[in-house]
This record gives structure tokens, C-alpha cells and sequence, in this order.
């Protein structure tokens, strides 16, 4: 009885490190999978943002000679793009050199939210005539 009793406390100390040592594995793992989800959350906002800029300047370089849009803030409808809780705002003001495009855009996912804001020049509308009929080499 005394041998049963012997091995029977071997099998528990030996299971209960198997225990400790799972323990410590998950621990570490989960650990490593949520600095992955917060490298992913921040690759996607960053494509999101980035997604959401160019949309917005090609937007700008198409509707930016045109009047209604001048020294208003038009708010663009990005439903489409797929991005959830995505906003893009763009701003065209008239100035010297050109034709000044603000954009905005924001993006989020969970608790977290990226904004970028971007600004560039549009030429005057003549100049970009000028531009256009001119021979190319």
C-alpha cells in the first residue's frame, strides 16, 4: 500500500507541472497574439487612411475646378470603400498659385481611430489647359 501511495504522489506533482507549464505557454501566447491583432488593427487603419487619401484626391483633381465645391466643406460618402466607422471630409479654396485641396480622413476599428490629414495644390485651371495642349517630347 505504501508503494501505491508513493506513486501516487509522483503522478500528481508530475501532472500538476505539466499544469504550470500549459499555464505559462498560454500565458505567453496570449501575450503574442494580441501584440498581432494590434500590428494587424494598425496595418489596416494605416491601408484604410491611406485608401481613403487617395480617393479624395482623385476625387479633388476631378470636381476641383468646379465652382459649387469652392471654399465649402464637402463631406464624402465612403460607404462603398467598405471601411466601417470611415469618414472624408475635403476642402477647396482658391488661392495665388492655385487651388488649395484640404482632406481629412478618419478611420477606425474597435477602440482605435486613425486620422490623416493631407493637403496639395491644385494648378489654376488656365495652367492646366496650358499644360494638357502643350507638345510633349
Amino acid at each position: 500500500m505504501n508503494h501505491l501511495r508513493r506513486q501516487g504522489g509522483f503522478i500528481f506533482i508530475a501532472m500538476l507541472m505539466v499544469v504550470i507549464i500549459v499555464a505559462a505557454v498560454m500565458f505567453s501566447l496570449t501575450h503574442i497574439s494580441r501584440s498581432m491583432i494590434f500590428a494587424g488593427d494598425t496595418a489596416y487603419l494605416d491601408a484604410a487612411t491611406a485608401d481613403l487619401v487617395a480617393a479624395a484626391t482623385a476625387w479633388a483633381s476631378t470636381n476641383g475646378s468646379s465652382a459649387q465645391f469652392l471654399g465649402v466643406e464637402t463631406v464624402l460618402d465612403v460607404n462603398d470603400l467598405g471601411y466601417r466607422d470611415a469618414s472624408l471630409r475635403v476642402r477647396i479654396e482658391t488661392v495665388a498659385d492655385g487651388r488649395r485641396v484640404g482632406i481629412v480622413a478618419s478611420c477606425g476599428k474597435g477602440r482605435r481611430c486613425r486620422q490623416a490629414p493631407a493637403a496639395f495644390v491644385l494648378p489654376p485651371p488656365a495652367a492646366a489647359a496650358v499644360q494638357e495642349s502643350s507638345p510633349q517630347n
